[in-house]
């Protein structure tokens, strides 16, 4: 059974809605301030549809939860009619879940203030998908999984295996991140993973001899999967792989082992070979061990013959679980626009280009994650 991308809706710093995202890449456009004085990537402009106060109580994350998915499911209408609000899964994945309102209520208790008795529940992860399945009326299953920055690659998967196996015809897929606070910079800073400052006006530099460090951003990213094909379908999700090598609680080893034992999985699923493969859509985190292992294991796999590679944080910076998924969508544009975007920064590795590259056409787009604790996930996307 095939698994169908219907609509699409994200968020970063540099955009509240895909067309704005995109034409961010297209101009080479950052938007990092300080926190600090570490660099970071804030969304600053108001998130619109928090008029209710329910809305307005809910942490950061599922307050872009519920933007990202209200755009998927509005960029879905024009392809597909019928929305089963009774079959419709909710897949939704954060790696730090709600932490900015935990550390705030914690902080209240503390200090001997009396929190809100919804504090419990606002929470936990799990607000993150109920929250949305209650904006949106959608009735069927609705969880909330979390597996460091591979979680938005792990949402399509687990997404399009439920609807492969019969669990749901149709599933709002997404992942959300905000835990910009001085203590989650203090952690990622003493895990030694962090950049050094804002050098110049890109201060993240993926599969770069500059790599930096990562930056830790927010950001959100959601599709809408179904079964049926519809009129106009944006792509298929054709194949999933994951797999966890044991190596450290923050790094990956130098040939990127599970990465490869995820995309030959991956390879298996979707039924096509390595050299099918039209464009790599990399994880990128700017970390020098991040991408050195990376990178290994991409000229592993392809042996040697890399296909054209893109990578994003550059522009976002590091929305740790919402980050795959967002790259994820914006790869979904080169089916209908083919043309790898520049990576501005880039001078000395020859796997990214400086300058943007016009492709032939994409048939098939191979999509990668990394996170802590050794695991790794890949997704291919197919044009219909």
């Amino acid at each position: 059974m095939s698994v169908y991308i219907q609509g699409r809706g994200v968020c970063s710093p540099v955009g509240l809605t895909l067309r704005q995202n995109l034409a961010s890449l297209s101009e080479s456009f950052t938007n990092f301030t300080e926190l600090d004085s570490l660099p970071i990537g804030r969304i600053l402009d108001e998130i619109p549809g928090l008029e209710s106060r329910l809305c307005k109580e809910l942490p950061r994350s599922a307050q872009l939860g519920l933007l990202v998915s209200a755009e998927a499911l509005k960029s879905s209408q024009d392809r597909l009619s019928l929305l089963n609000r009774h079959e419709c899964a909710v897949v939704a994945g954060s790696s730090r879940g709600a932490a900015d309102l935990l550390e705030l209520s914690y902080s209240s208790w503390k200090s001997g203030e009396r929190i809100s008795p919804k504090t419990s529940p606002l929470t936990t992860s799990g607000i993150l998908s109920s929250s949305v399945s209650r904006e949106h009326g959608l009735h069927g299953p609705g969880f909330t999984i979390s597996s460091a920055c591979s979680t938005g690659l792990h949402t399509v998967g687990i997404a399009s295996m439920m609807i492969r196996l019969g669990h749901c015809g149709q599933a709002m897929v997404l992942s959300s991140e905000s835990c910009i606070t001085s203590f989650t910079l203090n952690m990622l800073k003493q895990a030694r993973v962090y950049g050094k400052g804002i050098c110049d006006e890109f201060p993240c530099r993926p599969w770069s001899d500059q790599s930096n460090g990562m930056i830790l951003s927010e950001g959100a990213g959601a599709i809408y999967l179904t079964n049926e094909r519809g009129a106009y379908p944006i792509c298929a999700i054709a194949g999933y792989g994951a797999a966890t090598e044991r190596v450290s609680l923050t790094g990956v080893s130098d040939g990127g082992t599970a990465l490869v034992e995820a995309m030959g999985k991956a390879c298996k699923d979707a039924g096509v070979l390595p050299a099918d493969i039209d464009v790599v859509v990399g994880h990128g985190s700017g970390t020098l061990r991040g991408d050195f292992g990376e990178i290994a294991a991409c000229n592993s796999f392809f042996e040697g013959c890399v296909p054209p590679v893109c990578v994003h944080k550059w522009m976002t910076g590091h929305m740790l679980g919402a980050s795959s998924l967002y790259s994820l969508i914006v790869a979904t544009e080169l089916f209908d626009f083919p043309k790898l975007p520049r990576h501005p920064y880039a001078y000395h590795r020859d796997l990214i280009s400086s300058d943007s590259i016009d492709l032939d056409q994409c048939n098939n787009i191979l999509c990668l994650s990394l996170g802590f604790g050794g695991n790794a996930a890949a997704i291919i996307l197919t044009r219909c």
